[in-house]
Protein backbone atom coordinates (compact mmCIF):
# COMPACT_ATOMS: atom_id res chain seq x y z
CA UNK A 1 0.00 0.00 0.00
CA UNK A 2 2.76 2.31 1.13
CA UNK A 3 4.58 2.28 -2.64
CA UNK A 4 0.46 3.21 -4.13
CA UNK A 5 0.69 5.89 -2.31
CA UNK A 6 4.12 7.16 -3.07
CA UNK A 7 3.68 6.37 -6.62
CA UNK A 8 0.39 8.05 -6.72
CA UNK A 9 1.63 11.59 -4.83
CA UNK A 10 4.61 11.73 -7.53
CA UNK A 11 2.35 11.13 -10.34
CA UNK A 12 -0.07 13.94 -8.74
CA UNK A 13 2.97 16.31 -8.62
CA UNK A 14 4.00 15.81 -12.21
CA UNK A 15 0.40 16.67 -13.40
CA UNK A 16 0.52 19.72 -11.16
CA UNK A 17 4.10 20.89 -12.60
CA UNK A 18 2.75 20.43 -16.29
CA UNK A 19 -0.37 22.48 -15.58
CA UNK A 20 1.40 24.96 -13.02
CA UNK A 21 -0.68 28.41 -13.08
CA UNK A 22 1.59 31.30 -14.24
CA UNK A 23 2.13 34.04 -12.78
CA UNK A 24 1.96 35.92 -15.94
CA UNK A 25 -0.87 36.66 -17.50
CA UNK A 26 0.87 37.12 -20.95
CA UNK A 27 2.89 33.45 -20.49
CA UNK A 28 0.68 30.31 -22.38
CA UNK A 29 3.46 27.81 -20.95
CA UNK A 30 4.81 27.70 -17.59
CA UNK A 31 6.99 24.62 -15.86
CA UNK A 32 6.55 26.74 -12.57
CA UNK A 33 4.13 29.94 -11.05
CA UNK A 34 7.01 32.19 -12.06
CA UNK A 35 9.05 31.11 -15.21
CA UNK A 36 7.24 31.21 -18.63
CA UNK A 37 8.85 29.16 -22.02
CA UNK A 38 5.92 30.68 -23.92
CA UNK A 39 4.04 33.62 -24.59
CA UNK A 40 0.56 34.66 -25.89
CA UNK A 41 0.84 36.43 -29.34
CA UNK A 42 2.71 40.39 -29.55
CA UNK A 43 5.07 39.18 -26.45
CA UNK A 44 8.41 36.98 -26.04
CA UNK A 45 10.16 35.31 -22.94
CA UNK A 46 12.90 37.25 -21.57
CA UNK A 47 14.51 35.50 -18.91
CA UNK A 48 11.57 33.32 -17.99
CA UNK A 49 9.12 36.46 -18.24
CA UNK A 50 6.65 37.78 -20.97
CA UNK A 51 7.41 41.01 -22.28
CA UNK A 52 5.96 43.23 -25.36
CA UNK A 53 7.62 43.08 -28.75
CA UNK A 54 8.96 46.42 -29.70
CA UNK A 55 7.77 46.29 -33.00
CA UNK A 56 4.29 46.95 -33.60
CA UNK A 57 3.03 44.24 -35.58
CA UNK A 58 5.57 41.86 -34.05
CA UNK A 59 3.70 38.24 -33.34
CA UNK A 60 6.97 36.55 -31.93
CA UNK A 61 10.02 38.08 -30.59
CA UNK A 62 12.20 36.27 -27.94
CA UNK A 63 15.15 37.49 -26.06
CA UNK A 64 16.02 40.70 -27.88
CA UNK A 65 12.30 42.38 -27.79
CA UNK A 66 13.31 44.78 -30.60
CA UNK A 67 14.12 41.80 -33.15
CA UNK A 68 10.80 40.31 -34.44
CA UNK A 69 11.19 36.82 -35.38
CA UNK A 70 7.04 36.30 -36.90
CA UNK A 71 4.98 39.39 -37.98
CA UNK A 72 1.44 39.21 -37.91
CA UNK A 73 -1.17 38.44 -40.95
CA UNK A 74 0.11 40.54 -44.02
CA UNK A 75 3.82 41.69 -42.72
CA UNK A 76 6.94 39.72 -43.05
CA UNK A 77 10.04 40.03 -41.47
CA UNK A 78 13.02 41.88 -42.76
CA UNK A 79 15.84 42.21 -40.33
CA UNK A 80 13.73 41.85 -37.35
CA UNK A 81 11.60 44.46 -38.26
CA UNK A 82 7.76 43.91 -39.83
CA UNK A 83 7.27 45.63 -42.85
CA UNK A 84 3.80 45.14 -44.91
CA UNK A 85 3.30 43.11 -47.60
CA UNK A 86 2.46 44.54 -50.94
CA UNK A 87 0.18 42.54 -52.07
CA UNK A 88 -3.27 42.92 -50.22
CA UNK A 89 -4.44 39.63 -50.36
CA UNK A 90 -1.19 38.09 -49.30
CA UNK A 91 -0.67 36.68 -45.32
CA UNK A 92 3.04 35.85 -45.17
CA UNK A 93 5.70 37.38 -47.53
CA UNK A 94 9.14 37.37 -47.06
CA UNK A 95 12.19 40.26 -46.74
CA UNK A 96 10.85 40.90 -50.01
CA UNK A 97 7.92 42.42 -49.68
CA UNK A 98 7.37 41.82 -53.00
CA UNK A 99 7.23 38.74 -52.71
CA UNK A 100 4.71 36.63 -50.95
CA UNK A 101 5.01 33.33 -49.56
CA UNK A 102 1.05 32.68 -48.28
CA UNK A 103 -1.63 34.20 -49.22
CA UNK A 104 -5.11 34.74 -47.98
CA UNK A 105 -8.17 32.42 -48.37
CA UNK A 106 -9.12 32.03 -52.07
CA UNK A 107 -5.88 33.02 -53.68
CA UNK A 108 -2.94 31.09 -54.97
CA UNK A 109 0.70 31.81 -54.71
CA UNK A 110 2.26 32.04 -58.25
CA UNK A 111 5.82 33.49 -58.53
CA UNK A 112 5.49 35.44 -55.70
CA UNK A 113 2.02 36.89 -56.30
CA UNK A 114 -1.26 36.05 -54.91
CA UNK A 115 -3.66 35.44 -57.73
CA UNK A 116 -7.37 34.54 -57.01
CA UNK A 117 -8.38 30.51 -57.50
CA UNK A 118 -11.24 30.35 -60.69
CA UNK A 119 -13.26 27.81 -58.15
CA UNK A 120 -15.01 30.00 -55.84
CA UNK A 121 -15.16 27.39 -53.14
CA UNK A 122 -11.49 26.66 -52.91
CA UNK A 123 -9.89 28.06 -50.36
CA UNK A 124 -6.60 27.52 -51.37
CA UNK A 125 -4.71 26.72 -54.80
CA UNK A 126 -1.27 26.46 -56.25
CA UNK A 127 0.47 28.42 -59.24
CA UNK A 128 -2.29 27.01 -61.58
CA UNK A 129 -5.03 28.91 -60.08
CA UNK A 130 -7.61 26.60 -61.81
CA UNK A 131 -7.05 23.65 -60.37
CA UNK A 132 -7.61 23.85 -56.30
CA UNK A 133 -5.70 21.78 -53.28
CA UNK A 134 -8.11 22.45 -50.38
CA UNK A 135 -12.16 23.48 -50.84
CA UNK A 136 -13.86 25.27 -48.47
CA UNK A 137 -16.43 23.74 -45.98
CA UNK A 138 -19.21 21.42 -47.11
CA UNK A 139 -17.39 21.07 -50.33
CA UNK A 140 -15.16 17.97 -51.44
CA UNK A 141 -12.09 17.57 -53.41
CA UNK A 142 -11.95 15.73 -56.43
CA UNK A 143 -9.35 16.05 -59.43
CA UNK A 144 -8.65 19.45 -58.47
CA UNK A 145 -12.10 20.98 -58.51
CA UNK A 146 -14.25 21.97 -55.53
CA UNK A 147 -17.96 19.88 -55.43
CA UNK A 148 -20.72 19.68 -53.05
CA UNK A 149 -19.84 16.72 -51.00
CA UNK A 150 -21.56 13.80 -51.84
CA UNK A 151 -20.61 10.46 -50.76
CA UNK A 152 -19.09 9.66 -54.47
CA UNK A 153 -16.98 12.99 -54.23
CA UNK A 154 -15.11 11.82 -51.01
CA UNK A 155 -11.26 10.91 -51.39
CA UNK A 156 -9.75 8.62 -49.54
Amino acid sequence: MKVNIVVMISVLSLVCSIHAACSDPNCIVCPDFNTCTSCKGGYGVYYGYCNKCAEQNCYQCDGDMNVCKVCNTGYGVYYGYCNKCSDSNCSQCNGDMNVCKICKSGYGVYYGYCNKCSDSNCSQCNGNTNLCNVCKSGYCLSSGYCNPCRLENLQV
